[in-house]
């Protein structure tokens, strides 16, 4: 078996963890170079004690480089550079050891925790220095975690529930007297509720006759993505909190990771995200999708006055620096129908993988935006299809 943390372990088996920490700081490898020492100490020390809270960037930044606690690790990148060379000079160890060790250091990729597992001899670790595959008597590393486990992980992590911001858009109805003067007194709550009335073309209407209606309903499309994410959440056992409406405020963000759903009917996505790469923006009063790295624009030729459209394209952001100073994830579409592809993304372990096999190795610790587009076909939204996505 894998010595990993997220089981318990002997105290024989810290032992020789310890034992094999000592010998790999007194390397050729490491005896230079008192940063990789005191790196891979705390490492190993916070993934040993399961401190998974302890292992995120900004936290190693601030407890092992003296950085202050809300520098910009998107500006500066010292615990990624560092660990990376962690890594190689983990490498260089297994290639050149020639003492018996029992067991081997690893850090996956996209991940600060070091994962140790038992190896049988010195040939071995050379073999899988190397990169070759491990014999079958020798025990290996635990897997890294998916793609959907690492782009959810600082959220995950956080000590405070995920706040999920729901849109907040504005509908009409008609007075209860306008409804009987044109279908008479004979209607039904639930049919006023249910039933569109069948007017002639030509029947006058006053403003006197309309009724604002505000935060009491959203789209199926922000339903559906609301939905899909909580339900992600609960399986992982995070506390989260739905927003409705405008019952949420500036300073509810600050201090706790929050989930934006939609964007045109949420203000706050359209606020919040308006100085990423892709954003929502209206080109000649229609609504569009807008790449401001190179000013290209997706946009809705098929979409009606009811907002039925054959297709549609949404926007995925997950940004550690946002201006709350806290992490902000964001799901939205141009319509509804965006909107719930969006949701689909943020829950599709399979979609992220390939979506991100291509990506730089760092991606789980940096700011992350894709680009979705989606055919409708009856008002139903087929698979989100990944246009692009920007890493910084």
């Amino acid at each position: 078996m894998p010595l990993t943390v997220r089981a318990t372990l002997s105290e024989q088996q810290r032992s020789e963890i310890q034992t094999e920490l000592e010998r790999i700081l007194s390397s050729d490898s490491f005896c230079n170079s008192r940063q990789s020492d005191r790196l891979l100490r705390y490492l190993v020390k916070q993934s040993l004690d399961n401190r998974e809270e302890l292992l995120r960037e900004r936290v190693i930044g601030v407890d092992v480089f003296g950085r202050e606690p809300g520098y910009d690790t998107n500006e500066e990148s010292i615990v990624r550079v560092r660990v990376n060379e962690l890594r190689k000079r983990l490498a260089k160890y297994y290639q050149e050891a020639t003492v018996r060790g029992e067991v081997r250091f690893t850090i996956p990729t996209g991940s600060y925790r070091v994962e140790f597992a038992p190896l049988t001899n010195v040939e071995n670790v050379k073999a899988v220095a190397n990169g070759a595959p491990a014999p079958a008597e020798a025990a290996v590393a635990a897997p890294a975690p998916s793609a959907l486990e690492r782009f959810w992980r600082p959220a995950l992590l956080s000590s405070r529930p995920v706040v999920i911001c729901s849109p907040h858009p504005v509908l009409y109805g008609f007075t209860r007297e306008f409804r009987d003067r044109c279908n008479g007194s004979g209607i039904s709550h639930m049919r006023a509720q249910t039933e569109p009335l069948q007017l002639s073309p030509e029947q006058p209407l006053l403003w006197k006759d309309v009724v604002t209606i505000r935060d009491q309903y959203i789209g199926m499309g922000s339903a559906h993505a609301i939905a899909s994410i909580t339900g992600l959440l609960a399986e992982r056992h995070k506390p989260r909190t739905t927003r409705f409406g405008n019952d949420v405020s500036f300073e509810d963000f600050r201090n706790t990771p929050t989930v934006l759903v939609a964007a045109f009917s949420n203000h706050w996505t359209m606020e919040m995200t308006a100085d990423w790469r892709f954003v929502f923006a209206e080109s000649e009063g229609k609504p569009v999708v807008r790449d401001r790295a190179t000013g290209e624009q997706f946009g809705l030729d098929s979409l009606t006055a009811s907002g039925c459209t054959e297709e549609d394209y949404a926007i995925v952001s997950r940004v550690f620096q946002s201006k709350t100073g806290e992490l902000l994830i964001a799901a939205a579409g141009i319509t509804q129908y965006g909107t719930c592809c969006a949701g689909e993304f943020l829950v599709d372990a399979a979609l992220m993988e390939r979506t991100f096999r291509e990506a730089d190795s760092a991606w789980p610790e940096r700011n992350i935006q894709v680009l979705l587009h989606a055919s409708v076909i009856g008002q139903v939204p087929g698979p989100p299809e990944v246009l692009a996505f920007h890493v910084w």
